[in-house]
C-alpha cells in the first residue's frame, strides 16, 4: 500500500496558473479604445452653431480620434505579434521547518514609482485652481519625472516649467482658452 501524503521536508512546486504575462499592453489598448469611442460619440452628438468658424470645433477631436484608433490598432498588432516577456517569477525557500517555495513580491522600486505618481497627480488636482496651471503643471511634470527615476531634479523642474508655459501659450493664443492663472494671474 502506498502512502499518498507528501513528504513535508521536500519543497513542492506551485501549481501553474494561467498567465497573461506579456499581454498587459492590451489593457492600455482597451482604455485608449474606450476613450476614442467616447470622443467619437461626443463628436457625433456635438451641437455646432451655424456661426462656427472653419475648421470648426469638431476638427481637433476628429484628429484625436483617428490617431487614437491607429494607436489602438498598432498596440494590439504589436502585442499579439510579440508579447513582452515580463518578469520571471522568483522563488525562495521561506524560513521555517517545512521549506517549500514562496513567491517574492514584485520590485519595491516599481511600487514606489507608482505610488509617487499617484500622489503627484492627486496633489496636481488639488493645487491646480489655487496655484494655477503653470506652477501646478510644472510640479506635475517634475514629479512624474522624479517618480519614474530621474535624478536630475533641477532639469526636471526646468523642463516642467518650459512645458507648462508652452501649453499655456498654446491654449491661450492658439485655441483662445484660458487655463487657471492662480497666483501668477496678476503678474502676466
Amino acid at each position: 500500500m502506498t502512502d499518498s501524503t507528501t513528504d513535508p521536508s521536500k519543497p513542492q512546486a506551485l501549481p501553474e496558473l494561467p498567465s497573461f504575462r506579456g499581454y498587459g499592453a492590451l489593457i492600455m489598448a482597451a482604455i485608449v479604445f474606450l476613450f476614442a469611442a467616447y470622443v467619437t460619440w461626443g463628436i457625433f452628438t456635438m451641437d455646432v452653431p451655424e456661426s462656427a468658424a472653419q475648421p470648426g470645433p469638431k476638427f481637433y477631436p476628429s484628429i484625436l480620434v483617428v490617431l487614437s484608433y491607429i494607436l489602438v490598432a498598432l498596440l494590439v498588432i504589436d502585442t499579439l505579434r510579440k508579447p513582452s516577456p515580463g518578469d520571471e517569477p522568483r522563488y525562495v525557500t521561506p524560513l521555517g521547518e517545512y521549506g517549500g517555495e514562496a513567491r517574492l513580491s514584485p520590485d519595491v522600486a516599481r511600487r514606489w514609482s507608482l505610488t509617487g505618481s499617484i500622489v503627484v497627480f492627486i496633489v496636481f488636482i488639488l493645487i491646480l485652481e489655487p496655484v494655477g496651471w503653470i506652477v501646478s503643471a510644472a510640479f506635475l511634470f517634475a514629479g512624474f519625472a522624479i517618480a519614474m527615476g530621474d535624478r536630475k531634479y533641477l532639469n526636471a523642474i526646468a523642463v516642467g516649467i518650459v512645458f507648462s508655459c508652452a501649453v499655456q501659450v498654446a491654449f491661450s493664443a492658439g485655441l483662445g482658452l484660458n487655463l487657471p492663472a492662480g497666483i501668477l494671474g496678476g503678474i502676466f
